[in-house]
């Protein structure tokens, strides 16, 4: 019997729509622009498991150069767009400086590994039934 396995995995839904949006369209539109999305699509996957939420640890809040490590992203590019996303309200501060992005809890969604594997099985049965 094959092994089922309960780890749990996240998603990032994004609408097809994603990039026509006027902020994505702002932003893209500033030197560096692609570089700023890039940014911020990679800070929203490794939210997506804390509910929008990116911080260290509890004690430590990641700072710019922080974040500059984990995305793989330039320090300056990483400050020019910090900036540019607060002012446009797609990010948030907390008072303890944990960074918070509003829009991913509305964007995440969550399985385990065994019901998308039990769903790859239900689509192949599915394929053969309809041929």
């Amino acid at each position: 019997m094959a092994e089922y396995s309960k780890e749990k995995l996240f998603f990032l839904k994004l609408n097809k729509d994603f990039f026509d949006q006027y902020w994505v369209k702002i932003l893209e539109s500033e030197p560096n622009g692609d570089k700023y999305i890039l940014f911020l699509i990679k800070l929203m996957c490794e939210s997506i498991s804390h509910n929008g939420y990116l911080r260290f640890n509890e004690s430590i809040p990641y700072d710019e150069k922080m974040l500059a490590a984990i995305t793989h992203t330039d320090v300056d590019v990483v400050r020019t767009a910090i900036d540019a996303f607060k002012n446009m309200n797609i990010i948030e501060f907390t008072e303890d400086r944990t960074l918070f992005i509003p829009m991913v809890p509305e964007m995440t969604t969550s399985t385990t590994e065994g019901a998308l594997k039990k769903a790859g099985q239900r689509r192949a049965l599915e394929d053969k039934g309809g041929q």
